[in-house]
């Protein structure tokens, strides 16, 4: 062990990278987001450079600068699609050109599928003439399944392992984050109670939702006082984060996820679930009361708005137009129920909102019609075994796998995609970026730890 004493000289380099770090905050204006670019272009050249190994978890890391993606380039998109470069270079490209692909379980097996689907889709495309910007547009939507094979690879470490798993938790809280600046940004201009009802930070709600299934699952199987406390605390933020997406999808399907683990669980863990959810919800309108009553009362006139919508479906227009939507596509289906209309596929979309207004669009609301659409009845046929394999797999994951971390980590798995059945209804998790992100790096985390299950198996045999 070296026990030389610290020099002036060892302060260096921390020195420089203070003095660049505010250089930089102070040519940008203070936005920290240009900051948060340049390091992670740094650290994207110093892992090409490094470590290839690495590549797949900061690939993983990077989509953060993509997950939030306003109108024309910003500085997050360049970073994204710097890193995505680099990881299709050096780490996709190799493994595919020499064949490095491992096929030991059935989520490997029924991803490559779901790669071949894509391929026809593309085909498809190009066969009828899609515009460029439609394909292009689309096709970005289902980038990110060229991680799977690559972060299954690299999952196949423990010490990888816990590096992606902090990576994700580090995902999770700077996408909620963002959205909480968001909301108090609406909040702060917001007169009337009806623009806090349609001003939404509706971004990456699948995300947020399995953030806060994540660290409810980890709080309800929390053994020590201070595990408690950590993820109890842990799980208010995603819990927040996820009323304030004012998405009653996903209220709704937060409940279903709530049941589910409260069946699966046992009766310790069914105490603590619903105990930290009424004990936060105590707490927060507690200190919100009594310290931020005026902000308080504004907020909750919007999300009381909001939430008297749950039923009054046959009067919102949102749902209407959706039902109306899906029909209009279920029409163009008939034409062609065998091979899709590809993946830059698009239809003449009615919008009931701006009255009178029609548009060509290769988007749909349900994410069942919307595969249909783009990949045929064999697309959609695919996407749903995926889903069931890995619904299956993280079911058998929470069962068996030796590791407590890693079943409770399946749980969270198995409730989310359970109740994405539901929610694909109308919010299309099968064709949007952050839902078949989730869907990948979900697929590959389970599809590593599935495989010490079979390997325990055949050393006991």
């Amino acid at each position: 062990m070296d026990t030389r004493a610290l020099t002036l000289t060892d302060f260096i380099p921390v020195a420089a990278v203070c003095a660049f770090s505010f250089v930089v905050l102070i040519a940008s204006g203070g936005n920290v987001l240009v900051l948060l670019a340049i390091c992670a272009l740094l650290t994207g050249v110093l892992v090409v450079v490094y470590g290839h190994h690495h590549l797949p978890v900061v690939y993983f890391g990077a989509t953060y600068f993509i997950l939030n993606n306003p109108p024309g380039i910003d500085t997050g998109e360049i970073v994204y699609y710097a890193v995505f470069t680099a990881f299709l270079l050096f780490s996709f490209l190799p493994m595919l050109a020499t064949a490095q692909f491992r096929f030991e379980n059935a989520v490997d097996n029924m991803v490559f599928t779901f790669y071949l689907v894509i391929g026809f889709g593309i085909v498809i495309s190009i066969l009828f003439r899609d515009p460029t910007t439609s394909l292009i547009g689309s096709g970005a939507a289902f980038s990110t399944i060229v991680l799977y094979f690559p972060l299954r690879k690299y999952l196949s470490n423990e010490g990888n392992r816990r590096i992606f798993l902090m990576t994700a938790f580090l995902v999770i809280f700077a996408v909620v984050i963002r959205n909480f600046v968001n909301y108090r940004q609406i909040v702060i201009q917001a007169t009337m109670a009806w623009e806090l009802e349609l001003a939404r930070t509706a971004v990456n709600e699948i995300v947020i939702l399995f953030g806060a299934v994540l660290f409810l699952v980890l709080f309800s199987y929390s053994k020590g006082f201070k595990q408690r406390i950590l993820y109890g605390i842990l799980f208010i933020a995603p819990f927040l984060g996820l009323l304030l997406t004012q998405s009653r999808g996903y209220w709704l399907t937060f409940i279903f996820a709530v049941i589910i683990i409260i069946f699966l669980a046992g009766k310790r863990e069914r105490v603590f679930a619903i105990s930290i959810i009424a004990i936060i919800g105590v707490t927060g309108a507690t200190i919100a009361v009594l310290f931020f009553a005026e902000e308080v009362q504004f907020v909750l006139a919007g999300l009381t708005e909001r939430f008297s919508t749950l039923g009054a479906t046959s009067q919102d227009l949102s749902l209407m137009e959706r039902v109306a939507e899906s029909q209009t596509v279920w029409e163009a289906i008939k034409s062609r129920p065998i091979t899709g209309y590809g993946m830059g596929g698009q239809y003449l979309r009615y919008n009931m909102i701006l009255e009178n207004t029609y548009a060509l669009s290769n988007y749909a609301h349900n994410g069942y019609v919307a595969i249909w659409f783009k990949f045929g009845i064999g697309g959609l046929l695919v996407v749903l075994t995926l889903y069931f394999t890995i619904l299956l797999k993280a079911y058998q994951c929470f069962k068996k796998h030796p590791s407590a971390l890693y079943r409770q980590i399946s749980l969270a798995i198995f409730t989310v995609i359970a109740v994405i059945f539901i929610l694909n209804n109308t919010s299309p998790i099968f064709i949007m970026f952050d839902g078949i992100f989730f869907t990948i790096v979900t697929a590959a985390f389970i599809g590593s730890i599935y495989n010490d299950i079979q390997t325990t198996d055949e050393g006991k045999s």
